[in-house]
């Protein structure tokens, strides 16, 4: 799989109809007409603003275009206006993709990202373990679909993403005795 995707997270100070504009001021830029697969834009389902935007590109050359492009357009500015701090910005390389686009699923739905670090000489068996974990999550009803892979500057980081159809399905994935800390996401737009 060649496909990169960009995950950007961040607290914000806005309305949906200003992250609306500025998705829309991203997604016009000119390496993104070229090679963005898609684009959806999440909040945080924790008082504390955040806002997630998955951007997936065809491959990494495009998506280091966009972003380059992003910090010399009036998005940049127009991001640092909202934000309460810099955003977080990973580039993972995803080794599995089941079930439904996160641009398929309708606003609205929900998303649990996990973000695991392997240890020294253990990432291989890690990768196994959480493709495993989401097959056994793919039985739940509310599954809607799963996405993970590796942090491209950190590759022994993993990163795992489901969605789901209601918060019943995502709290019942989450087991009673976890080590992980899961996120809780709803889509925006």
């Amino acid at each position: 799989m060649s496909e990169i995707s960009v995950i950007a997270r961040l607290r914000v100070m806005a309305t949906d109809l200003q992250l609306k504009a500025y998705r829309d001021e991203v997604v016009s830029l000119e390496p993104n007409k070229r090679g963005l697969l898609g684009a959806s834009t999440w909040r945080s389902l924790e008082p504390d603003g955040g806002v997630m935007t998955i951007m997936r590109y065809v491959d990494s050359a495009v998506a280091e275009e966009a972003l380059e492009a992003l910090v010399s357009s009036n998005a940049g500015p127009m991001v640092a206006s909202l934000s309460i701090d810099p955003p977080d910005v990973i580039l993972m390389a995803p080794k599995s993709n089941k079930g439904k686009t996160f641009e398929e699923i309708p606003v609205g739905s929900l998303l649990s990202l996990a973000v695991r670090v392997s240890d020294p000489g253990q990432q291989e068996e890690l990768e196994l373990d959480t493709d495993e974990v989401l097959s056994e999550l793919s039985y739940i009803p509310g599954y809607l679909g799963s996405y993970w892979g590796n942090n491209v500057t950190l590759n022994e980081e993993i990163l795992s993403l489901v969605t789901w159809a209601n918060m019943d399905a995502l709290e019942s994935s989450i087991p009673t005795s976890h080590k992980v800390k899961i996120q809780r996401w709803q889509k925006a737009f």
